[in-house]
């Protein structure tokens, strides 16, 4: 019965470890690339943006509204956010993200980062042996899981990846505003899988099991409206 005590304890003690390791690390890499002079020429270009590719990524799948990186096997989600350039570009608004972090299986939890004189929000989320790097501004959405040793290197490319955004602000305002901003919302749920959702819980980013089946579900209404000129 000790042994077995002993061997528990000895696997939370790892545990507690490797989450203190990857905090220590990750916030010495954040505060290493705010000192760092970015400046980053776009390699590719999209309908509403442009960005930077680092070497070592790769792009495996690309829309005008999301793209899929690679690097060292793990993928990187990047969803532009529009919905946030709408509300900012027209009502010089932006979101309330008071309560964004707020959940239980967070690690890490930094607001207001500056780089490339571009505000970021980050985050980190252990779940098992997993974890979910997620990085916002008011241009792009991005998020990615992967193991203990893949973070560190991972949120770099991140941070590189969305420095380099920029983004044609008049094409997004005259596409998604009004009637066709709908239209993006109904992009979203299409593409549930496959971009970062802006609601929802984070563990179903990382491991679709921990979604709880319901008996009933509700779609959300939609109001019919007519197009007036």
């Amino acid at each position: 019965m000790k042994k077995l005590f002993l061997c528990f304890l000895v696997l939370m003690m790892c545990g507690c470890t490797k989450v203190s390791d990857v905090r220590n690390e990750v916030d010495s890499l954040v505060k290493k690339m705010a000192d760092e002079d970015i400046n980053l020429v776009a390699n590719h270009k999209k309908k509403y943006y442009s960005y930077y590719v680092p070497a070592g990524v790769s792009n495996i799948e690309s829309t005008d509204t999301h793209n899929i990186f690679e690097y060292n096997g793990v993928d990187i989600m990047m969803n532009l956010n529009v919905a946030d350039i709408i509300t900012y570009s027209i009502y010089s608004q932006k979101k309330d993200d008071s309560e964004i972090f707020e959940n239980e299986l967070i690690i890490y939890n930094r607001k207001n980062l500056v780089y490339a004189n571009k505000e970021y929000d980050l985050a980190i989320y252990k779940f098992s042996e997993n974890y979910v790097v997620r990085l916002d501004s008011d241009d792009v959405v991005m998020a990615s899981s992967m193991k203990e040793n893949y973070v560190v290197n991972t949120l770099r490319q991140m941070i590189l990846i969305a420095c380099s955004i920029t983004v044609n602000y008049d094409a997004v305002i005259d596409n998604f505003s009004n009637k066709d901003f709908i239209d993006f919302e109904k992009e979203q749920v299409d593409l549930f899988k496959i971009i970062v959702p802006k609601d929802g819980r984070i563990e179903e980013l990382i491991d679709p099991k921990w979604a709880i089946d319901t008996e009933e579900t509700t779609e959300p209404e939609v109001e019919n409206t007519e197009e007036t000129e």
